[in-house]
C-alpha cells in the first residue's frame, strides 16, 4: 500500500524531501515500485530488507533496473544480491552494502561489482562462515581506485587475512582517497592492541587520508585512529 501511495500521489510534500527508504524484499517486484521511485526525487539511500522465507517467491520475480532519470541523488543501496547487481547500473550509486555473501563466491560477487561500478567509494559486506581468503580483501583494496571506505565482517577472520590486510595497508598501491578500513571477526572476544609508533608513522606516510583502521582476527586485534599516539 505504501508503494501504491507513492506511485499514485506525487504531490505529497514529504515525498519530495524523502532521503532514505526501507522496503520489504518483495517490494521491487511490485508493478508500482518503479513509479514510486519517480515520486522520491531527493532519495539518497535505498534499503531492501532480506527475508529468507521469501527467497523462493523473490527468485521468480523479474528484476528491472531503476528507471533512467529517477532518483538522481541515490548514492547508497543495501539490497539482496539479485537486486543489487541490477541496481548498480544506476549512474549515481557510489556506496553499496551487499549483506551476506557465501565465502566461496566472494570474489565472483566482487568481480561483478567491479565490472559494473568500478567507481564505488564505499563497499560493505558480510562473509558467511569464516573469511579465510586474503584475496577477498586484496581485490577490493587494490582494484577500486575511488574507494574511501571498506567494511568486511565475518564470524571468523583467520590470522592469514589479518596479517595480509595489515601488509596491504603498508605496501599495496591503494586508492588515494582511502579513509576507513574495517575487517572484523565477530568471534572470539579479543582486546584490541595499540598500534606501535612505527606502525602509526608508516600508515600516515603510506595513506595520508586514512583516518581509521580496525582489523580483528582470531588471535589479534588492531585499532588505529589517525592522530592517536
Amino acid at each position: 500500500m505504501f508503494l501504491s501511495l507513492l506511485a499514485s500521489d506525487t504531490s505529497l510534500p514529504p515525498l519530495h524531501s524523502l532521503r532514505s527508504m526501507i522496503l520489504h524484499e518483495l517490494a521491487p517486484g511490485r508493478q508500482d515500485f518503479r513509479a514510486a521511485l519517480w515520486a522520491c526525487p531527493a532519495l539518497e539511500k535505498l534499503w531492501i530488507e532480506t527475508e529468507t522465507i521469501y527467497d523462493l517467491a523473490v527468485s521468480h520475480t523479474e528484476v528491472l533496473p531503476i528507471p533512467t532519470g529517477a532518483v538522481p541523488s541515490l548514492t547508497f543501496i543495501c539490497a539482496p544480491w539479485r537486486y543489487l547487481r541490477i541496481f548498480l547500473r544506476h549512474p549515481s550509486v557510489r556506496q553499496v552494502w551487499t549483506g551476506e555473501i557465501p565465502h566461496d563466491e566472494c570474489l565472483v560477487y566482487l568481480q561483478e561489482i567491479y565490472g559494473r561500478k568500478p567507481q564505488l567509494t564505499a563497499i560493505s559486506f558480510t562473509v558467511v562462515d569464516a573469511l579465510s581468503d586474503p584475496s577477498v580483501v586484496e581485490f577490493v583494496l587494490t582494484r577500486f581506485r575511488f574507494l574511501e571506505e571498506l567494511s568486511v565482517s565475518s564470524y571468523n577472520v583467520t590470522e592469514q587475512v589479518y596479517n595480509r590486510t595489515l601488509e596491504l595497508l603498508l605496501t599495496a598501491d591503494l586508492a588515494p582517497k582511502l579513509r576507513k578500513v574495517s575487517v572484523k571477526s565477530y568471534e572470539p572476544e579479543v582486546t584490541a592492541q595499540k598500534a606501535s609508533i612505527e606502525l602509526s608513522s608508516r600508515l600516515r606516510q603510506k595513506c595520508p587520508l586514512l583516518a581509521y583502521v580496525f582489523v580483528k582476527g582470531m588471535e589479534n586485534v588492531l585499532e588505529w585512529t589517525s592522530g592517536a599516539t
